[in-house]
């Protein structure tokens, strides 16, 4: 897919899309590299189990926590501005399904998702993760433990903006 459709669509919904700088005004480095992080962790989404979608609501492409994401553009609101990754993030864009496809999720790396996708679980996930922590792990089970914590506590925007930008820099420094 060329660039200019795909840009045209992302910046009737959000204008200021293409940024220097990425979610809660970090730099795309600092965003990457966090985002490389939590990739390491369960947000407990199982798209297909034996041949089934566990998550499907019955919907063709209608799934769970991500469902809204299978139309139009989901929740990406900024991309650097940076042409190759223009290119990259364009090609995987479908017209009809945006970045979800069946089965597989979302297939937009994660260091081009928004701040939304990265904490965003499932919630079986969520309830399940607090069930089974009455002790503290140690080394870096802990560290994961602690994101996770991290990622609720942003989700229900407990969190300020620099709040977050200052953990975000500091996980970075402790990986």
């Amino acid at each position: 897919m060329e660039p200019k459709p795909f840009l045209k669509k992302l910046n009737r919904r959000h204008p200021e899309a293409t940024s220097e700088l990425s979610h809660y005004g970090l730099t795309w480095n600092q965003w990457t590299k966090f985002t490389k992080i939590t990739s390491n962790l369960d947000y407990g989404c199982n798209f297909k189990t034996k041949g089934k979608n566990i998550c499907s609501k019955g919907g063709k492409f209608e799934v769970c926590c991500c469902g809204d994401c299978g139309y139009d553009i989901g929740y990406l609101s900024l991309i650097p501005n940076n042409e190759e990754a223009i290119k990259e993030i364009s090609s995987l864009f479908h017209n009809k399904h945006g970045f979800w496809r069946k089965v597989k999720g979302c297939i937009l790396p994660t260091k081009y998702r928004s701040n939304t996708c990265i904490a965003f679980r499932c919630n079986k996930a969520v309830t399940h993760r607090n069930s089974i922590l009455p002790e503290f792990p140690s080394g870096t089970e802990f560290l994961k433990q602690m994101i996770l914590y991290f990622l609720d506590a942003s989700r229900s925007a407990q969190l300020s903006t620099t709040q977050k930008q200052t953990i975000i820099k500091r996980v970075n420094k402790m990986w």
